[in-house]
Order: C-alpha cells, then sequence, then structure tokens
C-alpha cells in the first residue's frame, strides 16, 4: 500500500516493490538469473560430452529417444507418427533440429550429443527455477543461492543433466509448475495458476508420472481456494472447482490429446502399457530379477525408502519439520512442492508396489529438489502475527539446513556406485570412477556400442538400396544413427514393416539383422517372426559382429 510521509507535507509515496520486481536495468545476459542459466547449462554440457566422447557412455534410453526424433526425417519411411507412442514425445522433439546437424558432425546422433545439450539445458532450466522459487519463497538472496547450488550439484541432479535422458525435461517442468503454484498461493494472481497447468500439461508430454502430479496438485489447489475464500459454502466451492478447473484443463487436454492420437495411430491410447516394448511388458518378463534384488526385507516400499534415503539422508527430517512449521504458521507454501513433487514420487511408488517399474534410483529423483524446498520453506520469513515465531536465529537455522542438505552429496555419489540400490547409476559409472572394484559387465558397457559402429560401417560399405537391411529399431537404434545410408534399413516404425517382415525376399530384402534373445530381455521382431532363422532354409548366417560390450553379438542372415 501507498505510505504517507510524517515529517512534512502530506504526499504519497510510491510503494516499494521486492528487490525480485524491480525492473532490472542491467543487460539481460547479465543478470543473474541468465548466468546462473549459463553457467549450469555449461556444467552439464561439458560433463556430458565428456561422458559420450571419451569415456563412451551413454545410458541406452538417451539414445533410443534421439532415434526417436531421428527416424522421422532420415528413415526411409519419414513421417511424425515414427516417433513413436511407447515413450513421450517431447524430448525426441526437442532434439530433432539438432539431429537435421547429424550430417555434418555424426556425433550429434550415434554419441548422443543431442540428448546430452536437451538435457543440459532442461536440468540447467530446471535449476533456474529453483533459485526463482526461493526469490519467492523470501529466503534471501545469500541462503537462496546456496540452497539452489546444493540442488544444481547434487550428484543425481547433476548425472541426469549430462546424460541425455528424460528426467531433466520431467523435473524442469515440474519445477516450473513447482514455482508458479507458489507464486499464486503468495500472491492469488490467476495467470500463475494457468502457468503452473500448462507446466504439468508439458510434463505429461515428458513422463508419465506426471499424471500423479497433475491430479495432486489439482486437488491441493482446491482446498487451497476453498479454504481461503469468503463467503457462503457454495460460494467457497465455487470457487475452489473454478481454480481447480483452471489447473487441470492444459494437463487434461495434454493427456486426452496423446491419448487420442495414439490410439489413431497405433489402436492404444497408452501404448506404453500395451506394446511389447513397453514398461509393463518390459517388467514383466524382467520380473524374476527385479523381484531377487527389491524382495528384500519390508519389501518394495522398504527398498524404495532405502533408495530415498541415499539421494537425501536427512530427507524425512527436514520434510517433516518443515510440515510442523506450516502447521502452526497456517501457511499453505508447503502444498506446492508436496502436491506436485510428491505426488510425482508416489507414482513411483504405487507403480513398484503393482510389479510395473524396475525399481530404478532416478524414478526417486523428485526427492532432491522436495527436501531442498522443505529446508527453504523452514528459512522462510515468518509474519508478525506467526504462532511460533522466530525463536531461533536465523542464521543458525540457516547453517543447520545447509548442513542437512549438504550432507546429501558425498552420501548420493557414494549411494550412486551402490549396485544395490543405484542399478542403473552404478552399471553405467563404476567402470569410469571405480574400475578397481568393477564387475565384468561394468568394465564391457562402455564398449555396448562398438558393434552397432561396426556393423553400421560394414552394412555402409555395401552399397544397399533402400529397405535392404531388416532391422527392428526397438533394440538396434544406434546401428540405425551410425549408418551413413539410414534409409538402407527397413525399422519397425515403417509403415511397410510387417509387410517386408512376412515375405522379405518377395521385397527385396538382402539382410536381417538380430541377435541372440538376452536372458529378461523381449524378442526383437526378427527372432520373435523366425524364431528359428539360425536353422531356416531361407536364410544364411554371414557374419556375426566382433564384439568386446555387454551384449549379445549382431548376427547378419542373408536372404536366399
Amino acid at each position: 500500500m501507498p505510505t504517507l510521509d510524517q515529517d512534512g507535507p502530506t504526499r504519497v509515496l510510491a510503494p516499494v516493490r521486492p528487490s525480485s520486481e524491480r525492473p532490472d536495468r542491467v543487460a539481460p545476459w547479465r543478470r543473474p538469473g541468465v548466468l546462473l542459466f549459463a553457467a549450469a547449462a555449461a556444467l552439464y554440457l561439458a560433463g556430458g560430452l565428456w561422458l559420450s566422447l571419451s569415456a563412451d557412455s551413454v545410458m541406452s534410453d538417451a539414445l533410443s529417444r534421439t532415434a526417436n526424433g531421428y527416424y522421422p526425417v532420415f528413415s526411409r519411411d519419414p513421417h511424425l507418427a515414427a516417433i513413436g507412442f511407447v515413450w513421450n514425445p517431447l524430448p525426441s522433439l526437442v532434439e530433432l533440429p539438432m539431429l537435421l546437424l547429424t550430417p555434418l558432425w555424426g556425433a550429434i546422433a550415434n554419441h548422443g550429443v543431442a540428448a546430452i545439450v536437451q538435457s543440459a539445458l532442461f536440468m540447467a532450466g530446471a535449476v533456474y527455477q529453483v533459485q526463482r522459487s526461493m526469490d519467492a519463497l523470501g529466503v534471501g538472496r545469500r541462503v537462496g543461492w546456496v540452497l539452489t547450488a546444493l540442488f544444481a550439484l547434487h550428484p543425481e541432479i547433476a548425472y541426469y543433466g549430462m546424460n541425455g535422458m528424460s528426467e531433466a525435461s520431467y523435473l524442469f517442468f515440474l519445477l516450473l509448475a513447482v514455482h508458479q503454484l507458489i507464486r499464486w498461493i503468495t500472491s492469488g494472481r490467476s495467470n500463475s495458476l494457468a502457468a503452473a497447468g500448462l507446466a504439468l500439461g508439458a510434463a505429461y508430454l515428458t513422463r508419465y508420472e506426471s499424471v500423479a502430479a497433475g491430479l495432486a496438485a489439482t486437488v491441493a489447489v482446491a482446498l487451497i481456494s476453498y479454504a481461503r475464500a469468503d463467503g457462503s459454502r457454495a460460494f467457497r466451492w465455487a470457487t475452489a472447482r473454478a481454480d481447480a478447473v483452471v489447473l487441470a484443463t492444459p494437463f487434461v487436454f495434454s493427456v486426452t490429446t496423446w491419448a487420442l492420437t495414439s490410439w489413431l495411430i497405433v489402436g492404444s491410447p497408452f501404448a506404453q502399457f500395451t506394446s511389447v516394448n513397453g514398461n509393463t511388458a518390459q517388467t514383466k518378463l524382467a520380473s524374476a530379477g527385479i523381484n531377487a534384488i527389491v524382495g528384500q526385507p519390508g519389501g518394495a516400499l522398504s527398498y524404495l525408502l532405502h533408495q530415498s534415503w541415499v539421494l537425501q539422508p536427512f530427507g524425512i527430517v527436514l520434510i517433516v519439520a518443515a510440515v510442523v512449521r506450516c502447521w502452526y504458521r497456517r501457511d499453505p507454501v508447503l502444498l506446492a512442492p508436496v502436491s506436485v513433487l510428491a505426488g510425482a514420487y508416489g507414482f513411483s511408488v504405487l507403480a513398484l508396489l503393482a510389479g510395473q517399474t524396475f525399481g530404478w534410483l532416478r524414478f526417486s529423483i523428485t526427492i532432491v529438489p522436495l527436501v531442498v524446498f522443505a529446508g527453504a520453506i523452514l528459512l522462510r520469513p515468518a509474519p508478525a502475527r506467526s504462532v511460533l515465531g522466530d525463536r531461533v536465529d536465523a542464521r543458525v537455522a540457516a547453517v543447520v539446513v545447509v548442513v542437512l542438505l549438504g550432507v546429501a552429496l558425498p552420501a548420493a555419489a557414494h549411494g550412486m556406485l551402490n549396485p544395490g540400490l543405484a542399478r542403473e547409476e552404478s552399471y553405467f559409472l563404476t567402470g569410469i570412477f571405480a574400475p578397481d572394484r568393477a564387475s565384468k559387465e561394468q568394465k564391457q558397457v562402455r564398449h555396448r556400442y562398438e558393434q552397432d559402429r561396426t556393423l553400421a560401417g560394414w552394412l555402409d560399405r555395401q552399397h544397399l538400396p533402400e529397405g535392404a537391411v531388416l532391422l527392428d529399431a526397438a533394440v538396434g537404434y544406434d546401428v540405425v544413427l551410425s549408418s551413413e545410408r539410414p534409409r538402407q534399413f527397413a525399422i519397425t516404425p515403417d509403415r511397410d514393416f510387417p509387410l517386408l517382415l512376412g515375405d522379405p525376399g518377395a521385397h527385396g530384402v538382402r539382410y536381417l539383422v538380430t541377435r541372440p534373445v538376452a536372458t529378461g530381455a523381449p524378442a526383437d521382431a526378427i527372432s520373435d517372426a523366425y524364431p528359428d532363422l539360425a536353422r531356416n532354409p531361407s536364410f544364411e548366417l554371414v557374419r556375426v559382429e566382433p564384439n568386446r560390450g555387454d551384449l549379445p553379438a549382431w548376427h547378419v542372415y542373408a536372404v536366399r
């Protein structure tokens, strides 16, 4: 509100705005937020390029999503639906413009450089959203930047900012939603509520777990709106419904549009759960191995909580303390990160209990920012009428929170090399950072893609016509990405693939490329169609690819 000058003639003074709302006169590229984003992006990009180009370490899911963005442009049957419907499309769509440069530098595709750029930029954006949220919470500039750094440098966050996976884009949109919900709670601006809904809608196009975040956030918005509205009960419920609709509409539109598109093109609204390459089919095949690891004393829930403890050892302490503090303050702001981040985490819990997930450590990644937000809310200045007040010196409280959050960095770094709890991370990282205790497979994984690239080179040298090589793209994606002649492949996204698979010889196919079926892995389309391929007189084994990697060698069969 305007203030009055009491020392002279009465005059209205301009309201004093918080520093975060004052016009910034410095050049855009010199603003702290822009510099933070640039520094984080540079850090993650440099680390990712080192992992890929020097250590030859690229996670398979990252390359697979890169391939999904590659097929709509470079395959023999280019069409947008080739992006696939098993995995959400947004990360692949973001990579697509960079993939257009693949003819100039093949590593953009076959070494996952496009994926690394995508994850580095999205995770840098996530860091920026955390910093903006710290400012919105009013924790103070210095404390806010320290908490932001503890998020940005957390080993799990840094690794997934570097490795090209979808966790970065997933976190970016979730944290954008959290920031906008915090602004809505503290200011009541409906445009922030709409922005949160758009962020959750985009999050769904990145990861299916966002469904739980969207539902939980909608419930939280309705409860907050009802609690703080004035008037009759009917009016309060109407206000709550209106605010919930503002948040949910973009999210529901995103879910519905993607489901309808999938249903019209592939015949299933949720291909991840019905496709042979989807999550449900893969976890069913690998259930024995998953249960052997997850089925420890206490079961799946205990296993997942143990993973969360590795990521944030004092997480439960900070979350409980934040809940108590907000309860006594009658402050609903904690519901912003809890509804979105804990909602997404809850999806992982339910999926693991239902046997629908592998129980990877990265499925608990939302715990990291959730605990950082809990620490920030503990340090948030109390209003003058607070029930508890601020009896503890703010500086002491800040030191305690920073120490509790700081412990997570070495704890997570150590835990990520634990093959029992961090099965993916330890598999790819132990051979690099602790080679003396790496298993045979952990050493071999660094050579995983060598046979893909040598096979692609051998096929390229034959100067084959389009569609001469039959290959299941779900397993042979890096062979296609490594080839200078990608149109020589007839792959599963091609609309005529079933026709060629049914009678290869009649349709000009010269080679079938497949590999022996590994334990706990689905058969590729070729092995499934021809289970006795080695004994089939219509085909002749002409090449077994030399292989130092951890996966079975490629077998090439000529069509007689």
